[in-house]
């Protein structure tokens, strides 16, 4: 994955991977963007200055609407929630950014930022993950969007979270990026060296003494160009 930085400090993560608009498993481009912004980041601040605000996120979103242009509008912005900001980007002022992102031909998706950050990460806790991933999909199609991809914060990924994704109808992983090893305070947050940079389907079954680690090394199964798959691995409708 490659990053360019463009308006402003805005990050813009490209991935190859597949998407709603092509799920006959042809590789395709796919313009992605995580929905994070730099004061989350910087723990140095007190609390309410990581907050964001929505006079300065707004003209960034129609930033990317802009940028995406130049892809027929098909960008997926991954929408994020954190014990920061749990639910700030479900406010009715930004839902009607994400609706004008869907009727340009985008998508959004859900990104968890589960964690105190850089002290404690949850992306392998199904009881801590399980309702966060649940209220973001629903509030999302509550307020008549329609979420199938998910990310984890900082790339992370857990093979306890594939179930609440298939429970959550979200059948589509943007999480892996191949090479990258993560570690923070001595923790493991991201492990994906020796990821497959090509179609994936994660299954459940951990490298031995990975299970217990913040963002467990998941196992993947190659799966054939010509077919649909779920995040299972499992062809679709299997």
């Amino acid at each position: 994955m490659a990053e360019k930085k463009v308006a402003g400090d805005r990050f813009y993560n490209y991935n190859y991977t597949s998407a709603r608009w092509s799920l006959t498993m042809g590789l395709n481009f796919v313009f992605t963007i995580d929905g994070d912004w730099d004061e989350y980041f910087y723990t140095s601040l007190k609390e309410e200055e990581r907050r964001p605000v929505t006079a300065r996120i707004i003209p960034f979103i129609r930033a990317e609407i802009e940028l995406a242009a130049v892809v027929g509008g098909k960008f997926l912005h991954f929408v994020h929630t954190s014990p920061l900001v749990r639910d700030f980007f479900l406010r009715p002022e930004l839902i009607a950014v994400w609706k004008q992102v869907e009727a340009l031909g985008g998508e959004v998706g859900v990104h968890c930022h589960e964690e105190e950050l850089y002290k404690a990460w949850h992306y392998a806790d199904p009881v801590r993950m399980a309702p966060v991933i649940e209220g973001l999909a629903r509030g999302l199609r509550e307020a008549g969007l329609s979420p199938l991809a998910y990310r984890g914060g900082f790339m992370t990924f857990s093979p306890s979270v594939i179930p609440l994704l298939e429970a959550n109808n979200l059948p589509l992983d943007y999480s892996c990026d191949p090479g990258r090893y993560l570690v923070k305070s001595e923790q493991l947050v991201s492990d994906w060296r020796g990821a497959p940079d090509n179609f994936y389907g994660l299954t459940t079954r951990t490298t031995a003494g990975r299970a217990a680690a913040a963002s467990a090394k998941c196992r993947w199964e190659s799966i054939s160009s010509s077919s649909p798959c779920s995040i299972s691995g499992r062809p679709a409708g299997a």
